[in-house]
């Protein structure tokens, strides 16, 4: 018999691979199961819950015994990834229980989702960018920032840079983030030996946001020093309602989109040409290679990869560097790139770079994380800004929707246990644009502002009084209901 296939998740072909099992010690009611549960494909709850009740060996099942179920199942490629997913979800139902197993099946679901999702809207966004620029002309001039001529490839230029500079982690001291009077003695700490940057252009330039934003004309006075102020806030919340140390919160605040004295840097080439390669076939980009102990010595370099909540930095290996004297503003003047070892080369884009240094639109997604969240969240908290502040903030904040789901088994006998995740996660559908905008008229004094919903009761009721099913979708994201659940400490009073 030829195995068939259909939109059922193969239920034929894996049905043959069971039935030719002849391995007594496998129960047939565990082939049975993993049958209900293969088809459909789409594991739902009641399908979960109705097979675990009709073959409850699934959950009690010995490691071999599973073993020898799995090897008499012979699927084509598609069943075979529908067979892992149950496996990895009962597995999950024995570690966690039904009702866990299941909000961390749909997550994963979600973000595979999102990152489909952020990489497909990025790649055609980007080649739209791509066909309207325009080709450079002429002979290219030397600039007194870079080494040589252009490298005539992105591949090349990444070759020699990790030739000369190459990723690797050395062990030095150096100066603490957080500092109390100056009494904080520096430290041995394993760092990178150099860190990267990519920029998608040859600027003559390479000067800090928060420098770029108070030179631009086309921002009114006014406008600038609301950016600023939200700035100053936000990182003002972040030392005091998570402890973050100033150099750290503004690292954050720089990495997220805030305006800050700081530079991004990252500990990986790869990352580095995922952001200098956003260019069309001809274009003019750069890396750049810098020492950690050069920089420790003259500036301060900033480590974004531990904070638990903070996934993006994670992605990209994400450092900043900063001098709080202001002496280094741009790293491309000849004294900042002597002093603390900066190494600058350019390249010219090539058909074959698009191909293999496409940048990654997930390094960027913040719709996944939770300090962007937190930081959206704040926000929405402060008083209402100029209309171009906002305008400005938005265009620069990629939005971060969260909300609040519902939890399986009571922690807290005072409250409902919640945990906080984003809108792709909850099945929330999610639109940037849109997203984009509501957060500009959110923040704009231009726009009325909302009146703001109260909690739901099943922030400040007993689960006795209630049972909310797990993953109950709480569209509540207030600066009010993170203080109530503990995610967010009270601004103390003055």
């Amino acid at each position: 018999m030829e195995n068939e296939t259909d939109n059922t998740g193969s239920t034929s072909s894996l049905q043959v691979g069971m039935s030719s099992s002849s391995d007594p010690t496998v129960p047939d009611r565990i082939l049975h199961g993993y049958s209900a549960l293969l088809s459909p494909p789409a594991v739902t709850s009641t399908l979960l819950r109705e097979t675990l009740q009709a073959y409850p060996e699934l959950l009690s099942d010995a490691a071999d015994a599973l073993g020898c179920a799995l090897a008499g199942i012979q699927p084509g490629e598609e069943a075979r990834h529908n067979v892992l997913q149950v496996v990895t979800l009962l597995e999950a139902c024995r570690r966690l229980g039904v009702d866990n197993a299941l909000l961390e099946h749909a997550r994963a679901v979600g973000s595979a989702a999102t990152q489909l999702r952020v990489r497909t809207q990025a790649s055609a966004q980007a080649e739209k960018r791509r066909a309207r620029r325009p080709r450079p002309s002429g002979a290219l001039q030397p600039v007194p920032w870079a080494q040589g001529e252009p490298f005539p490839s992105l591949r090349e230029c990444r070759a020699w840079l990790e030739h000369r500079f190459p990723q690797e982690t050395v062990t030095m001291v150096v100066k603490p983030v957080e500092t109390r009077d100056g009494k904080d003695a520096p430290f041995e700490q394993s760092v990178p030996r150099y860190v990267y940057r990519g920029e998608s252009g040859a600027f003559p330039t390479t000067l800090s946001s928060l420098d770029r934003v108070v030179a631009d004309t086309r921002i009114s006075v006014a406008s600038i020093e609301d950016i600023v102020r939200t700035t100053i806030a936000l990182r003002r919340d972040l030392h005091a309602a998570h402890g973050l140390p100033p150099l750290l919160a503004e690292g954050f605040l720089q990495h997220y989109g805030m305006p800050t004295r700081d530079f991004d840097v990252t500990a990986s080439i790869d990352v580095a040409c995922s952001f200098g390669g956003d260019l069309a076939v001809g274009e003019i980009g750069a890396l750049c290679a810098m020492s950690t102990d050069r920089l420790d010595q003259n500036m301060r370099l900033v480590d974004l990869r531990d904070h638990p909540t903070a996934e993006r930095p994670k992605r990209q290996q994400a450092f900043v560097i900063t001098d709080p004297e202001r002496e280094h503003r741009d790293l491309k003047n000849p004294d900042t790139i002597t002093t603390c070892g900066i190494h600058w080369a350019r390249f010219v884009m090539t058909e074959l770079d698009l191909e293999a240094f496409r940048p990654d639109p997930w390094l960027l997604d913040a719709h996944s994380d939770r300090a962007a969240g937190l930081i959206q969240t704040l926000i929405d908290s402060y008083e209402q800004i100029d209309d171009d502040a906002a305008e400005w903030i938005a265009g620069r904040l990629q939005p971060a929707p969260f909300v609040f789901i519902t939890l399986s088994k009571p922690d807290d006998a005072e409250g409902v246990p919640l945990d906080w995740v984003s809108a792709d996660e909850a099945g929330i559908p999610y639109d940037e644009i849109d997203s984009r905008a509501r957060n500009r008229e959110y923040w704009s004094r231009r726009f009325p502002r909302p009146v703001q919903r109260q909690l739901p009761p099943e922030l400040l009721s007993s689960p006795q009084e209630i049972a909310p099913s797990p993953g109950t979708v709480l569209q509540v994201m207030s600066r009010r209901g993170l203080e109530e659940i503990g995610l967010l400490k009270p601004p103390e009073r003055t």
